[in-house]
């Protein structure tokens, strides 16, 4: 089993699909961008924070990593100045990854399950930090 800091320093693609909680805050940081091959592309569909986003910056516009496809980013709505917005090297999508007919239906049965668990004095399965 290869080791995350392996996979990074082998991978063309990064793609993030994860919850952001204490564990995943910032899994791809400085240290991570580092070792990431110079065509590395990195995409992130799952919650902004996953990812530094100053780091992502200087990276992308330096060319140390070939591109950015996001979903999701560290502040949400994204700033009109935000640097990510004039690099040719990303693609940008406005929170948008998961709207389909099936995933609307797969959010109300999650919604209604963790309202239930609350209800009954549960944690919430997904929680964000």
């Amino acid at each position: 089993r290869l080791e995350l800091k392996e996979l990074i320093k082998k991978a063309q693609y990064i793609i993030l699909i994860c919850p952001c909680n204490k564990e995943t805050y910032h899994l791809l940081d400085e240290e991570e961008f580092k070792i990431m091959r110079k065509d590395a592309v990195v995409v992130n569909i799952g919650r902004g924070p996953l990812v530094n986003e100053k780091v992502l910056i200087k990276y992308l516009q330096d060319k140390k990593i070939a591109g950015a496809a996001l979903d999701v980013f560290e502040e949400e709505p994204i700033s009109p100045d935000n640097p990510l917005l004039k690099l040719e090297n990303v693609i940008l999508t406005p929170h948008q990854a998961g709207t389909s007919p099936v995933m609307a239906s797969k959010l109300e049965k999650m919604v209604f399950d963790e309202l239930v668990r609350l209800i009954c004095g549960m944690s919430p399965i997904y929680v964000c930090y």
